[in-house]
C-alpha cells in the first residue's frame, strides 16, 4: 500500500539514518518486503508494487501481452489450452 512521503521518511528511513550506505546496500539491496494478500473477486489487484493501467475483456485466443515479437494469450498465460 502507497504510503505518503513523510510517512515513509519517518517509519522506513529514520531508523537507518546512521547506517553506512554500504550496510544500507547489503541489508536493502537484496529485499523481499512483506506484501499484504487480497482476494476480492470484484477487484483487480496489481502484483508486487505494479500499478494496473487499463483494462479490457478479451477472448481466449487473443493476444493479452507480446514479449520478444511473440505474442501471448489468455490461454497460454493460465497454461490452459481448455480456458
Amino acid at each position: 500500500m502507497a504510503k505518503k512521503l513523510n510517512d515513509w521518511i519517518e517509519t522506513d528511513v529514520r531508523p537507518h539514518r546512521d547506517k553506512s550506505i554500504a550496510w544500507i546496500s547489503q541489508h536493502h539491496f537484496f529485499r523481499d518486503p512483506m506484501r499484504p494478500t487480497y482476494s476480492d473477486l470484484r477487484y483487480f489487484f496489481s502484483p508486487a508494487d505494479g500499478i494496473i493501467l487499463y483494462q479490457r475483456e478479451v477472448g481466449p485466443d487473443e493476444c493479452i501481452v507480446e514479449i520478444k515479437v511473440r505474442a501471448y494469450s489468455l490461454r497460454d498465460a493460465l497454461r490452459d489450452p481448455h480456458a
